[in-house]
C-alpha cells in the first residue's frame, strides 16, 4: 500500500510538471538563482500537493516542485538542464531531464525511439546482471509521448521505475521515477 500511495503522488507532480511545462514560463528569477514562487493558487495552509515555483536550464523551464515536506532537491542549479529530487524516506526519486536539442518523440517517431530506449534498458539491466522482476515495457497515456515501465531487484528490494518522456515546447523532457519497497 505504501508503493501505491507513493507512485500515486509521484504521478500526481508529473502530470503537474508536464501541464505546467506544457503552459510555459510564467515566472521569472535571475538564471543564477532558482525562480521560486507559490503557484497560483497554491493553498497555504500546508496541505497543497505541489511546491514552489522552481525553473532549470537558466530558467527557460518552470515547473511546480515537489512539496519540501516530502522532498529535497539535491543539489539543484537552475543553470542545468536537469534537477533530482528524492523523497524523505529514501525510498523514492524522481529526475527531470531536458534532453539533447535534437531528440524528438514526435508522434510519427515516438514508438520507434521507445522501442530503441528498450532495448537499450535491457542490454543495460543484462549487462549489469540485474534481475529483472518485470522487463522494460512500453505504455500508453495519452498525456505523455510514450512511458517505459519496468521492475528489477536492488538487494533485497524491488525497484520500480518509469520513464515519461513528453515533447514541451523545443524540447523532450524525460522524467524518471523510481521507488523501492
Amino acid at each position: 500500500m505504501k508503493r501505491i500511495s507513493a507512485m500515486a503522488g509521484v504521478l500526481g507532480v508529473v502530470v503537474c510538471v508536464a501541464m505546467r511545462l506544457d503552459a510555459g514560463a510564467d515566472a521569472k528569477a535571475p538564471a543564477s538563482q532558482p525562480a521560486v514562487k507559490q503557484p497560483s493558487g497554491a493553498d497555504t495552509s500546508g496541505t497543497d500537493t505541489s511546491g514552489a515555483d522552481t525553473s532549470i536550464a537558466r530558467d527557460q523551464y518552470h515547473f511546480p516542485a515537489p512539496t519540501e515536506s516530502e522532498w529535497e532537491a539535491v543539489k539543484p542549479d537552475p543553470a542545468s538542464e536537469s534537477i533530482t529530487y528524492i523523497n524523505q524516506a529514501h525510498d523514492g526519486a524522481m529526475k527531470l531531464d531536458l534532453l539533447a536539442k535534437d531528440a524528438s518523440v514526435d508522434p510519427d517517431i515516438a514508438m520507434n525511439v521507445a522501442v530503441a530506449i528498450v532495448k537499450q534498458l535491457k542490454q543495460q539491466r543484462k549487462d549489469a546482471k540485474t534481475e529483472m522482476v518485470m522487463e522494460p515495457k512500453i505504455e500508453k497515456d495519452k498525456r505523455f509521448a510514450f512511458i517505459i515501465h519496468e521492475k528489477y531487484k536492488v538487494g533485497d528490494k524491488t525497484a520500480d521505475q518509469l520513464h515519461i518522456y513528453k515533447s514541451v515546447g523545443p524540447r523532450v523532457l524525460m522524467l524518471t521515477v523510481n521507488t523501492t519497497a
